[in-house]
């Protein structure tokens, strides 16, 4: 069993908003008033600068889902799903993966990188 299509879609989500928070806190935004940085960011680093909510406030005038996906600054990030980035030591590019760590989910797992493009994982059977 794993998650729920609406389990599926908040990771998806929470995913987009950390690629989304990435671009801004290394080029900033006027609009939002995010100092750049010339670099990508930790998790811990994202929050401080403001980069989440600021992609939170963003997402939330254009998708409904996005208000209602449960994040928090702590490494999990939801409820059950652990996050995990790394940033080059340049802070030139970095990596994520949020994985689904309750039990009987069959650790379904997202990844992502400076490219912006999502992967899904599950173990090999």
């Amino acid at each position: 069993m794993g998650p729920s299509e609406e389990e599926r879609t908040n990771a998806v989500n929470a995913v987009r908003l950390i690629n989304t928070a990435e671009v801004m806190y290394s080029s900033g935004s006027h609009q939002d008033s995010l100092e750049t940085h010339g670099r990508f960011g930790t998790w811990d680093q994202l929050n401080a600068s403001g980069a989440v909510e600021a992609v939170r406030n963003h997402f939330d005038t254009m998708f409904d889902t996005m208000k209602d996906t449960p994040i928090s600054s702590g490494p999990e990030i939801m409820p059950g799903w652990h996050l995990d980035i790394l940033v080059s030591p340049d802070g030139q590019s970095y990596s994520v993966a949020l994985h689904d760590q309750r039990e009987g989910h069959g650790l379904y797992s997202l990844f992502t990188d400076q490219s912006g493009i999502i992967f899904f994982g599950a173990p090999m059977q």
